[in-house]
């Protein structure tokens, strides 16, 4: 006779975000290293973060925000259904892409509500351990890497900014650089090309059969070749915006070009940049933006933020979930 079988775990830990230590004077459940509301902690808010801090807001998944304290740090995290946040079930999630945006906005809003009270580390989405001291065992072991990062982004917040050429500026710079091939073209052959006119009308009726698809083929050339410096120059313009705004940031990152889907715009992305920026400097790199906007106006930027810094606070989480 066999003995029942082990409880399989039906949830896990969604964890959001990583600060400092918030305070010794969170109430805890007598398991060492680890913070765990007490019987009086409010059934919103974080335990040993201020309820009006958190505004109520709810995890992913719809639990309640609380948090694990070890190695001087502390893990903003939320229980959630491994029926649906386990490893099978996520993978076929994270291809709906409703879904996604959903569990991402959940995401975000707790990492942005904890980090209106200082530094914060946002953590990489879907990051789920088995149970609390699994996330407290992830602090001690990149406690090291954790202090940096925070270091790295305290009094900073993250800028967003995306360059667009548009299709109808897109067509008019290749229309006008086609024209501009072309005319140099013509006039560079010089005596050339009244050396071939001689030829061509001493070769009589076959080369005059001939002249059209000569002409296609080197007005075709010259689009191409247009085309192909027109896209040179913007690509040159996005570089020159992207090095401006990281002159004024403390640091920068270039991210590929988002796909339609997610952009939501048909138009070529050909910058997609965030940058660190002092929270006392936002307003000025603001203003540095629009300048840009003025001075490149074949290209559209779109300037979002400020964000906690998503891009600026990313650590590997390498230990057993």
């Amino acid at each position: 006779m066999t003995g029942p079988e082990p409880a399989m775990e039906r949830t896990g830990v969604w964890v959001h975000a990583v600060i400092r230590d918030i305070g010794a004077g969170m109430p805890g459940a007598g398991m060492p290293g680890i913070g765990i509301p007490g019987p009086d902690a409010a059934d919103t808010g974080a335990a040993g973060v201020d309820a009006a801090e958190t505004d109520g807001v709810t995890g992913v998944g719809g639990g309640r925000v609380r948090a694990v304290r070890a190695a001087g740090l502390t893990a903003i995290v939320s229980t959630v259904d491994l029926g649906e946040f386990g490893e099978q079930p996520l993978a076929r999630n994270l291809e709906n892409v409703q879904w996604l945006e959903t569990v991402a906005r959940a995401h975000h809003r707790v990492v942005e509500t904890v980090g209106r009270r200082g530094a914060v580390i946002p953590t990489r989405l879907a990051t789920i351990y088995r149970d609390d001291r699994c996330v407290a065992a992830m602090l001690t072991e990149r406690r090291a890497d954790f202090a940096a990062a925070l270091d790295r982004v305290t009094g900073r917040t993250e800028w967003g900014v995306k360059a667009y050429a548009s299709a109808a500026k897109a067509s008019a710079s290749r229309s006008y650089a086609s024209r501009s091939y072309a005319s140099r073209s013509y006039a560079s052959a010089g005596s050339a090309a009244g050396a071939a006119r001689s030829e061509t009308a001493a070769a009589g009726a076959g080369a005059h059969d001939a002249r059209p698809g000569t002409r296609y083929l080197r007005q075709r050339r010259a689009q191409l070749s247009g085309r192909d410096e027109a896209r040179q120059a913007t690509v040159a313009n996005a570089e020159a915006i992207h090095r401006a705004l990281a002159q004024k940031a403390d640091a920068d990152r270039r991210h590929p070009a988002q796909a339609p889907g997610l952009s939501g715009r048909t138009d070529w992305m050909v910058l997609n940049g965030t940058y660190l920026v002092s929270e006392d400097l936002g307003t000025r790199f603001a203003d540095a933006v629009a300048a840009l906007a003025r001075r490149y106006p074949d290209l559209e930027l779109e300037l979002t933020g400020p964000w906690p810094p998503y891009s600026f606070a990313v650590v590997d989480e390498a230990t057993d979930r």
